[in-house]
């Protein structure tokens, strides 16, 4: 059945077996068997998780060690910073920054609705929701955000963590690359058009996040 294709017919070449006990007269006799193939089964092969495997389909990572270190320093990550925010609670949002961070939601959700030529009373109906509803989640969204960012903030200030302006240069490189933008400015007037903040704060942010969830998965205490 090898390199034939399911659902064509061929013709079978074949001999019986001597002696064939089924019916002696076939005995050592030439056949031939026209079907028609309706499926295949077998065990299928895995390709074999080694180096080779690694550098052909895996770009980031370099051999199989390296893919077993990172992705378990990931895991450790993931959960180290899953495990602090589910134990902390904001007790009150501070109402700039709440308003801030909506108006930075909204601004973001505008922006591709008016790219995919819709509004958002076409975004409600499509989803078969309400202003309303709408409303409370870009509320419950933004306390969200704001509350990560207000716990990465606390972290960082404790443990003396903090963005250097050659960390932010290095990233800006990569953002001003990937957002086709010709400079820091150009950038900026983008992510203020597009998600109502600076392209600025946004990479300040998501470096500091980098550095506590960084420095939480280096003290997780392994049982």
């Amino acid at each position: 059945m090898i390199g034939k294709t399911i659902g064509k017919t061929y013709d079978i070449n074949v001999t019986f077996p001597d002696p064939y006990t089924s019916n002696t007269d076939l005995s050592g006799k030439a056949a031939v068997f026209t079907v028609t193939i309706n499926s295949k089964q077998g065990k299928k092969i895995e390709p074999k998780l080694n180096d080779a495997f690694i550098k052909k389909n895996l770009t980031d990572y370099t051999s199989v060690q390296d893919y077993k270190t990172q992705t378990r320093t990931s895991v450790i990550r993931s959960l180290a910073v899953s495990k602090v925010t589910d134990d902390s609670k904001i007790k009150k949002y501070p109402k700039a920054e709440l308003n801030a961070m909506k108006k930075q939601l909204t601004t973001s959700i505008e922006t591709y609705l008016k790219q995919n030529n819709a509004t958002l009373k076409d975004y409600l109906a499509q989803m078969n929701s309400t202003e309303d509803a709408y409303n409370k989640q870009v509320e419950s969204t933004a306390k969200d955000e704001l509350a990560s960012r207000i716990l990465y903030n606390a972290i960082a200030q404790a443990e003396n963590l903090t963005v250097s302006d050659k960390d932010y240069q290095t990233e800006l490189k990569t953002y001003l690359k990937n957002y086709s933008a010709k400079d820091e400015k150009a950038l900026n007037k983008k992510f203020t058009s597009t998600y109502g903040v600076t392209a600025k704060s946004i990479i300040y942010n998501d470096l500091l996040y980098d550095k506590v969830a960084d420095y939480l998965a280096g003290n997780v205490k392994e049982s």
